[in-house]
């Protein structure tokens, strides 16, 4: 998940993987088939990508998108288009939410990764004052901290996958640090970095939305930091 997230693949494909690894067997062969596009979220009567996807899951709602009516919405990343849904009925399906907590959280941490991959190339090759600003000691700084927000969060998150009860804790820290991240390589690429000619916006713009698809109570964010400290 973290590979295919640092491509910027279309919204729906990430949505389809997660919905697809965390459900049961509600939405039959199709899932395993590559032929059903599924968009997921826990937010009342709203879902990323619902407009593409031939199943809805809201919760444990599963909507088909013959029983639903689908308004996409202006969003932060277009390529992920937030859509507001209502529906005639449904049926319930069961749904794993630390495992798509587990697989948000490595999405989020590959969209991290090649900001921080082209703040390094451009702190090489850029010149100020005769030198390479990765030279300036505040240039280092910024990109050391940078490596280690990515760092820790991939670490949570793998630490996650052998206990998916951290998983939302991973998912909190990742949406909250690597935007951040993201934002610091904008400002090591100076002037520049803030234009549509560097593809830096769109991999932020993804990170803040994959950190809203699902949300978790600070009860269930405690709960998870509590079983981890007794486990240890």
């Amino acid at each position: 998940m973290e590979e295919v997230s640092s491509r910027l693949p279309p919204g729906i494909v990430i949505t389809t993987i997660i919905g697809a690894a965390a459900t049961g067997n509600e939405l039959g062969d199709e899932k395993y088939e590559g032929r059903l596009k599924i968009s997921i979220s826990n937010i009342a009567n709203m879902a990323p990508e619902a407009h593409r996807a031939d199943a809805i899951i809201i919760g444990d709602n599963l909507i088909w998108k013959d029983d639903a009516t689908v308004k996409p919405l202006n969003s932060l990343d277009n390529s992920i288009k937030w859509c507001q849904v209502s529906f005639r009925r449904s049926t319930k399906v069961s749904v794993n939410r630390d495992l798509v907590a587990l697989l948000l959280s490595a999405a989020i941490v590959g969209t991290g990764k090649p900001p921080l991959e082209l703040s390094v190339d451009y702190a090489k090759k850029r010149i100020a004052f005769g030198r390479p600003i990765g030279a300036f000691q505040a240039v280092k700084h910024k990109l050391v901290n940078m490596a280690l927000n990515i760092e820790l969060a991939r670490s949570l998150y793998l630490r996650a996958a052998d206990d998916l009860k951290l998983s939302p804790m991973a998912l909190d820290y990742a949406s909250r640090v690597v935007p951040n991240t993201i934002r610091d390589s904008i400002q090591v690429h100076g002037g520049i970095g803030f234009t549509d000619e560097l593809d830096l916006h769109l991999y932020l713009r993804r990170s803040v939305t994959l950190g809203k698809v699902y949300s978790f109570s600070m009860d269930e964010l405690w709960e998870s930091y509590d079983r981890s400290r007794v486990h240890e």
